[in-house]
């Protein structure tokens, strides 16, 4: 079972991120040794083997840590995962201001998760002041990136929701893109047919989860 972390006031439809696998392709001594040759994405594997107990003993605080080694060491997921323990106080005391800014960051560097877990945030004012245009922005951001769940979250602040003003182009084209990317309700929405089988469910679709 994949470990979901974060869960940010989910309703129906809106989800910050499916779950992913770790990696278990090398052993946590291995991973060990190259996290300290301060390689940034060892650091972060070593900290999902802990978090999830793979081969190793459950340790949040030790799984933290080297989330915050992998990002020190500026590796994208690193920090992602990072900002998701951050966000809900796993392995130490929340801190949802520098969550904040650790998806703000991954996010101008194109990671589709942060986006919508950004805009997440700012939709449901957890940690942060509600700001619906904000959050579609960062939704919008997501969608571009490769995340269906932005694509829906941000066509449902575009029909008018969250003081969000009603743009029905803006609408059209996030669910349309959203169709690209193999989610069935954006294709139930535009009348289309899903234009390739999914991928297979993950476990979950309505946390996020820390990211290999």
């Amino acid at each position: 079972m994949r470990l979901a972390l974060v869960k940010l006031l989910l309703l129906a439809g809106v989800a910050c991120a499916a779950p992913l696998a770790a990696q278990e392709t090398e052993t946590p001594e291995a991973l060990l040794a190259r996290c300290e040759d301060e390689e940034g994405e060892a650091c972060s594997d070593l900290g999902i083997a802990h978090l999830e107990g793979t081969a190793v003993i459950a340790d949040s605080g030790r799984a933290r840590a080297l989330f915050e080694q992998s990002c020190k060491l500026k590796h994208l997921k690193g920090c992602y995962n990072l900002a998701l323990a951050l966000a809900d106080g796993v392995g130490g005391p929340p801190n949802v201001r520098r969550a904040v800014d650790l998806y703000r960051a991954a996010c101008y560097q194109k990671h589709p998760l942060a986006c919508n877990n950004l805009g997440v945030l700012y939709d449901y004012g957890h940690g942060v002041p509600r700001n619906g245009l904000t959050a579609a922005v960062f939704y919008e951001n997501a969608c571009q990136a490769g995340n269906p769940k932005g694509c829906l979250n941000g066509a449902r602040l575009y029909k008018g929701n969250r003081g969000v003003r009603l743009d029905e182009a803006k609408v059209a084209a996030l669910l349309g893109r959203g169709c690209d990317l193999r989610e069935p309700r954006a294709c139930k929405a535009v009348g289309r047919e899903d234009p390739s089988p999914p991928p297979a469910p993950a476990p979950a679709d309505t946390a996020a989860a820390v990211e290999p």
